[in-house]
């Protein structure tokens, strides 16, 4: 007779979405499941319920317009009340998610001068779970953690900062140097 029903093994940390005649029934948790396909059931597809991680690299200007790289790292999961929205709502959560963060980054930097961003890395962490906590979770995710690895500027100011920084003390040590000279011959 065919094959009209099937099994479906849905592995641990992991569901299964079913649809009956192309609309959603419901979500299969783990174990061994019967799929009767002759009555209409289809398996759509299945859903990781485990904590994924995401890398974002940033680079974006401060409010004194110097360019600045910020590397965020992002854990996030299936909400688990919410399967169906990440499951039907959601093609690319990673790429959804990854704008999210470098429109939050783009905004909290831009209003601060460098040495802020450097030293607000908590502020701008927790700034990003919130500002994603509503969009994310309507589409059937969570955010669990934010972090800010890295802060740097980039390459080209960097250089031209440690070359400015570096005439400065070479200013300030022959200032000193000549400070010595007249204290010593007016001795």
């Amino acid at each position: 007779m065919g094959n009209m029903c099937c099994y479906v093994q849905v592995e641990e940390r992991t569901v299964a979405i079913t649809k009956r005649f192309g609309r959603f029934d419901r979500t299969l948790e783990p174990g061994c499941h019967f799929v009767p396909w002759i009555c209409g059931y289809q398996l759509a597809g299945k859903l990781s319920l485990q904590w994924q991680s995401l890398l974002v690299k940033c680079r974006t200007k401060t409010k004194d317009n110097d360019f600045v790289n910020v590397i965020a790292h992002v854990q996030y999961r299936v909400h688990q009340e919410r399967q169906y929205e990440a499951f039907y709502m959601q093609r690319n959560p990673r790429r959804q998610i990854q704008g999210y963060v470098l429109k939050v980054i783009g905004a909290m930097v831009a209003v601060r001068n460098m040495d802020e961003v450097s030293g607000q890395r908590d502020e701008i962490a927790k700034a990003i779970m919130e500002e994603m906590k509503e969009p994310v979770g309507l589409n059937g995710y969570e955010i669990l953690q934010v972090q800010i690895w890295d802060v740097s500027l980039d390459k080209g100011l960097e250089q031209a900062m440690i070359e400015a920084k570096n005439a400065k003390r070479k200013a300030e040590v022959e200032r000193h140097d000549g400070q010595e000279v007249s204290t010593s011959a007016a001795m």
